[in-house]
């Protein structure tokens, strides 16, 4: 808005012969870019997101294990990320690594997991939590009726 305003006040002296003193362009700017925030205001008002919680610690001597996935490249590319830490919040370690491999993304979040379990055992590790935010793959190992595919085969 300042450089419309001094463009503004350039036309008015070469134009009309109108010379404006700084103080006022600036001025101007100020109060069209205030204009101009309000119509935007209006025109896209603020939506209320909600905020997923915030990490909760695990109970005194769990570990807990956080584990998240994506898929990028018309889902040929899978990446995840593994977050280890103790009671106390404190990151015991991580890993992230990407595969090559066409996934569902429910595909993708077993496979996070199962690498996640991998670590867990490769480290001896007890009293480990894991968190991921698939509804659907925290569900499938108490459902009787598993799907016969990939999925089923890793739950199982």
């Amino acid at each position: 808005m300042t450089i419309w305003s001094l463009w503004k006040s350039r036309n008015l002296l070469l134009w009309e012969d109108n010379d404006t003193t700084l103080t006022h362009t600036v001025t101007r700017a100020q109060e069209v870019l205030h204009e101009w925030s309000c119509v935007q205001k209006a025109k896209h008002p603020e939506h209320h997101v909600e905020q997923p919680p915030a990490w909760e610690k695990p109970p005194h001597g769990t570990i807990k294990c956080n584990v998240d996935t994506t898929l990028f490249n018309g889902n040929l590319v899978m990446c995840y990320g593994l977050c280890f830490r103790e009671s106390s919040g404190n990151l015991l370690f991580g890993k992230s690594d990407f595969k090559l491999l066409s996934a569902t993304v429910l595909e993708a979040e077993a496979i996070g997991l199962l690498e996640s379990l991998k670590m867990a055992i490769s480290k001896d590790l007890c009293h480990v939590a894991f968190e991921t935010n698939s509804k659907l793959l925290v569900d499938l190992p108490g459902n009787t009726n598993l799907p016969i595919n990939e999925i089923g085969d890793l739950v199982s």
